[in-house]
């Protein structure tokens, strides 16, 4: 493990998945002025996270997960597992379910944006937003999803990631 030193974060760029987000910014370190936009080519992966955002109390996620599907057309990703687990899982990385309600409770304090975007067609919709104090910004596995490559081609991500890294550096050299 590398150690990370603690910086607070001014703006935090993330595609709409998962904790693992909320675990690097609770990692790096974050204000109450932090602003954070999501990002994402699918709209449902946004509308969920407004969702989560609006109305989980930082209580128990696998609670949540069965009130949105019961109350909304969502379907997850690991919906082949147990997500009672996968809750479990993501425990034991933050070092405990406290760790995570608090930092949930802070995270929800902060501004949120939403940018529904393919970053492969018109990356500017979030390059656009990012400024160059303290940014951090997370693609996750954008570029190495089945759905990059069947709609681009190998050649066709390849260049979708050049741009990306063009455009992101045009924006912030620093």
């Amino acid at each position: 493990i590398i150690p990370i030193k603690k910086q607070k974060i001014d703006k935090f760029y993330f595609v709409a998945s998962s904790f693992k987000p909320n675990f690097i910014l609770h990692t790096l370190g974050f204000s109450d002025t932090t602003e954070v936009t999501y990002y994402d080519y699918c709209f449902d992966s946004l509308y969920f996270k407004n969702l989560l955002l609006k109305n989980r109390d930082g209580e128990d996620y696998t609670d949540f997960l069965r009130w949105a599907k019961q109350n909304y057309n969502f379907r997850f990703q690991n919906e082949h597992k147990n997500h009672d687990e996968l809750w479990k899982k993501e425990n034991a990385w933050w070092g405990s379910e406290k760790k995570i309600k608090d930092h949930w409770l802070e995270y929800k304090k902060l501004k949120h944006d939403y940018v529904q975007v393919d970053i492969c067609n018109d990356p500017s919709k979030v390059t656009n937003k990012i400024s160059a104090v303290n940014s951090f910004i997370w693609w996750s596995n954008v570029f190495y999803t089945v759905n990059a490559h069947y709609t681009t081609g190998l050649q066709g991500v390849k260049t979708c990631y050049t741009k990306w890294l063009f455009e992101l550096y045009k924006q912030n050299p620093h």
